[in-house]
């Protein structure tokens, strides 16, 4: 089996002068070609090596997407170094860990919040040198500028020309390419250790589940500390040949998607949660005869695309209104995206359906998948001709997966970790005879797609005797515009509660346009009219549930919850034992009056 490094060299060699990154630069975007990107390469590993940098060494990324990340990223994979991936987010408390962990004693630092963090706690760990991106960050002698270390790189290139290549051929299938810390929403993070082989077995199985070619362009915005941007934002459409374009930031994804017209976007549920709120507050804050269209084109769409997934024939009526109609919505929409999308693809967490419905009705497909950070991380996904909303999808070619006696899903094949850094006890219980027992809860249907339900630590049983999967009921409630996030609660209880997060923006617009005089966000919570519109929303989003999978009773918080705080992953999935802890008494308070 090739490695990474190996079929980079190849398409280095085949695609020269081909682009290969898109990036902005001041007010423009600029290509990065394969040549370009091989030169940076070979000066940053020639450096590197100089530095001393043995085979299997860790070497840390603090950075958001940039060229620079994947410059930093393959000269250690050219050196047989291994990468250790930090979140931006993370705090300097979490960045310690992951540099104690690890053993890292070099780092690529991107921002001068990120130099700073560092820097606080760079005398705790083994940290000998710290690379800035930025110029000029800062007069301490552990910092190095990334230029400069270029210059030193071009210095020596010549001298270590052999070594170079020499180091690059003894990169083997199962050495291992990075160390990725999980994201600590059961416990403390673990370092999963991931080699050539699962990547390339990965990017090769997933290009084949959905379609790569080097006509794509993606565009890339979730993180590339995330295994899920990781293999299938990056390695896989360098392994493909297909372009990268990376945004200027979250806050820019959709304008930079129209000015790059890419043909695949990534995201976790949050986002196309965030771009569905978007939809839906323009079409109802535009002309009445506007949003009557809209809405009008959207049930002409829903009907005909709920008839051909469950392939009845759509009445000629029906098809004359989409054709007229919602196919006009539909365009308008696709151009928002840059006009070229094919589709987008979701994984991280559970996608609702009502949002999934919603996008197929306009004919934008969204592709959901399933995987861990163990399994590099993709097990199956959705095909773009074999689909089935409320699922994820096929397992990939390669993968195969079953269910255990008590449900949990279980996955072998060539992408399964290497197992965790220095936690063999934890790794000899996570992988058996080839087995990844993923944690998560799930079946096959009739046709082997597979269905998640929920992580089997989450899973709550009522003092019914009612289990409930607490993610599904997420889910579905945070499909609602007004709601941002929301944890559900209720183990050995008479009835399910929860702590909502409101999306507050939304929820100024909805007391200004009903005229509610509390202006500071506490006070608009506790108002009792936004507490029973808020009910009304919980009560529209669950009525497909069973009664006993419903919130009964909740709290509205008046504040988001935020990683620096602790109560959120840098994923940002709620960390439910910490969330829980923090608010047990106030969760407990709903439940008094049923024991006077």
């Amino acid at each position: 089996m090739n490695t990474i490094i190996s079929i980079i060299k190849q398409n280095i060699e085949d695609y020269s002068d081909k682009p290969i990154l898109k990036y902005k630069e001041k007010a423009k975007f600029k290509d990065i070609t394969w040549r370009e990107l091989n030169k940076t390469v070979r000066l940053t590993t020639c450096a590197l090596l100089d530095m001393g940098v043995r085979i299997g060494d860790r070497i840390a990324i603090l950075s958001e997407n940039r060229p620079e990340w994947v410059y930093a990223d393959l000269a250690i994979l050219s050196c047989n170094a291994v990468t250790i991936p930090i979140y931006t987010s993370n705090t300097a408390k979490d960045i310690e860990y992951i540099l104690k962990d690890s053993g890292a004693e070099i780092i690529f630092v991107s921002t001068y919040d990120g130099l700073q963090k560092v820097l606080s706690i760079a005398g705790d760990t083994s940290l000998k040198r710290i690379i800035s991106f930025k110029e000029k960050p800062s007069p301490d002698p552990l910092v190095t500028e990334f230029k400069d270390l270029l210059s030193a790189g071009k210095e020596k290139l010549q001298a270590y020309s052999s070594v170079l290549d020499q180091r690059a051929k003894s990169v083997g299938p199962d050495d291992v390419v990075t160390i990725i810390y999980t994201s600590g929403s059961t416990g403390p993070p673990k370092g999963v250790m991931l080699t050539n082989r699962n990547f390339v077995s990965n990017c090769r199985a997933s290009s084949e589940a959905i379609g790569i070619s080097q006509r794509d362009r993606y565009l890339s915005f979730l993180p590339l500390s995330h295994v899920f941007e990781r293999m299938g934002g990056y390695y896989m459409f360098l392994i493909n040949a297909s372009q990268i374009a990376y945004t200027q930031s979250r806050d820019t994804i959709l304008d930079d998607a129209k000015r790059l017209s890419p043909t695949l976007i990534y995201g976790v549920p949050r986002f196309f949660e965030k771009v569905y709120a978007q939809i839906l507050n323009k079409a109802i804050g535009g002309s009445r005869i506007k949003k009557n269209i809209f809405f009008w084109g959207y049930r002409i769409g829903r009907a005909c695309m709920l008839r051909r997934i469950r392939k009845r024939r759509v009445p000629f009526y029906l098809a004359a209104q989409k054709l007229i109609i919602t196919n006009r919505i539909s365009k308008k929409l696709k151009k928002s995206f840059g006009g070229r999308l094919r589709f987008f693809v979701s994984g991280g967490a559970p996608l609702s359906k009502e949002i999934a419905y919603f996008f197929l009705s306009f004919d934008i497909l969204i592709l959901e998948g399933y995987g861990l950070t163990e399994s590099s991380p993709v097990i199956a996904v959705n095909r773009a001709d074999n689909y089935k909303i409320g699922t994820v999808g096929l397992p990939v070619p390669g993968v195969t997966v079953k269910i255990a006696p008590d449900g949990e899903i279980m996955a072998k094949g060539p992408n399964i970790m290497k197992g965790y850094y220095h936690l063999y006890k934890d790794t000899e219980s996570t992988v058996k005879d080839g087995w990844l027992y993923t944690g998560d809860i799930g079946h096959l249907d009739k046709d082997g797609f597979l269905v998640v339900t929920d992580r089997k630590k989450d899973i709550i049983v009522t003092s019914g005797g009612k289990n409930v999967s607490p993610s599904e009921v997420e889910t579905h409630i945070k499909a609602d515009r007004y709601i941002e996030d929301i944890l559900i609660y209720g183990d050995k209880k008479k009835y399910l509660s929860a702590l909502v997060i409101p999306d507050f923006e939304n929820l100024k617009k909805y007391a200004d346009f009903k005229k509610i005089r509390s202006k500071e966000i506490k006070e608009l919570v506790e108002d009792e009219s936004v507490r029973d519109f808020i009910r009304r929303r919980i009560e529209e989003k669950e009525k497909d549930l069973p009664p006993f999978a419903r919130v009964k009773k909740f709290i509205i918080l008046d504040k988001k919850l935020t990683q620096d705080h602790g109560e959120l992953t840098p994923t940002l999935k709620i960390k439910r034992r910490e969330v829980t802890a923090k608010y047990k008494d106030l969760l407990d308070s709903l439940y008094e009056d049923d024991i006077k």
